[in-house]
């Protein structure tokens, strides 16, 4: 494991956090367990296309926890997520795990269990991490889970103080429980929930909460570069109706978000008059999957003629900004604010991630990491990986890039692959 230089108990953090700061935690509710057989099984059912095993040594209690964080105008706010505490009496550490996409408001850790078939990310997580010894703190994030509103989609300067706060929560109730969260204390993500997972890592590292000291950080496939390699995918000609419908899912519910969250956006600016209109009944439903959603907004896009591309249904001036990264756009303003790829860490930070992501492509873990060197980051600190299996995309890449994360939080870098 990654040594903290000076650390101590982690009951003597807790003391110290009680005495200094109001609670986080509001309440936690007992939803379940994960077994080291439950493990076992979703592990062979699951992580076929993975490297190796992640091996259970604990089972796991699940917690549906509340707590207390900041809003969206910077008002105290009542969040939800998840808190799965291994039944090990020496974990070794505390993981925030930040979740991907979801546009359905229960999709989210804290309705997760073993067979409630939500958020199977976070179920990957538990068992990838959690039942190797690890507490894991998922948050739910703003307008998701009991969080009612908008949620900021893919603005994890925003999301970041989330995982901070559930980290709170997360130790109070494990001293709630009597029980410890181990020495260290790591950051990782998946998708979205890796773009909101650097901003995580880098909160910490720049000192933002003195109670937290960071030992590395392993986000996943997530957006960092949005203004530059994911703006650019957006606006590619594709090959499959499938990855165009994608696309008009993860921009519409981009617009649709800043323009519900601030009100300063209106739709048809980003989009044309009809799609424009057709987003804000769509994304007003609560419907059941991401699928639906994916799938009534690809059947109005191929009415418009987005059979390869998604430029039919933007308007020329987004279009346009899109392409030449204008900042003065109000569109494209929230997304310079959220870029997180340019920055110095200074914790150990292993970016993962697939060449062949077609989604969240993985030019952004390059940038990062081309933007980091530039900066005298050496790879003592930052290094990444681009997993190269056969069959992997997007959407079934995460169990694959788990096991790396796990083996990373065990090792360091002495025991992961880097390219």
């Amino acid at each position: 494991m990654i040594a903290v230089k000076g650390s101590v108990s982690s009951l003597l953090v807790l003391l110290a956090i009680g005495s200094t700061q109001a609670q986080t935690l509001e309440s936690a509710q007992a939803t379940g367990e994960v077994t080291r057989g439950d493990a076992r099984r979703i592990i062979a059912a699951q992580f076929k296309k993975a490297a190796f095993e992640p091996t259970p040594s604990c089972s796991v209690e699940l917690y549906k926890v509340r707590y207390w964080s900041t809003g969206l105008k910077g008002e105290r706010t009542l969040l939800s997520g998840l808190v799965a505490l291994p039944r090990d009496s020496k974990p070794k550490g505390l993981v925030a795990f930040m979740h991907g996409t979801t546009a359905v408001r229960d999709n989210v850790p804290s309705r997760m269990t073993v067979t409630s078939g939500y958020s199977p990310e976070a179920l990957f997580a538990v068992v990838a991490l959690a039942c190797g010894g690890y507490v894991l703190a998922a948050p739910d994030y703003i307008g998701q889970g009991d969080s009612l509103g908008p949620h900021p989609y893919v603005l994890g300067k925003v999301n970041a103080q989330a995982g901070i706060d559930i980290i709170r929560a997360a130790r109070e109730l494990a001293q709630q429980k009597r029980r410890m969260t181990g020495p260290g204390l790591y950051v990782t993500g998946y998708s979205e929930g890796g773009g909101n997972a650097m901003w995580l890592a880098r909160r910490l590292m720049e000192g933002a909460e003195p109670t937290m000291t960071l030992t590395a950080a392993a986000p996943i496939s997530g957006p960092y570069d949005l203004t530059g390699a994911q703006a650019k995918a957006m606006l590619e000609r594709q090959t499959s109706v499938e990855d165009v419908a994608l696309r008009l899912f993860f921009i519409g519910y981009y617009a649709y978000s800043v323009a519900q969250c601030y009100g300063e956006l209106k739709l048809d600016t980003v989009f044309v008059p009809s799609f424009a209109s057709y987003l804000s009944t769509v994304f007003g439903r609560d419907l059941s999957s991401d699928q639906e959603y994916v799938e009534q907004l690809a059947w109005k896009g191929l009415q418009l003629g987005t059979l390869l591309s998604v430029a039919r249904v933007l308007t020329p001036t987004f279009k346009s900004a899109l392409a030449s990264g204008d900042r003065a756009n109000a569109a494209m303003e929230p997304l310079y604010a959220n870029d997180c790829f340019d920055w110095n860490p200074t914790k150990p930070l292993y970016l993962l991630g697939i060449p062949g992501d077609n989604l969240v492509v993985f030019d952004n873990t390059r940038n990062a990491m081309a933007a980091m060197r530039k900066r005298g980051v050496g790879g003592d600190i930052a290094n990444s990986y681009g997993l190269k299996t056969k069959g992997l995309n997007h959407l079934n890449a995460i169990a694959p890039l788990l096991v790396w994360v796990r083996r990373f939080l065990d090792e360091g870098f002495a025991g992961v692959p880097k390219d």
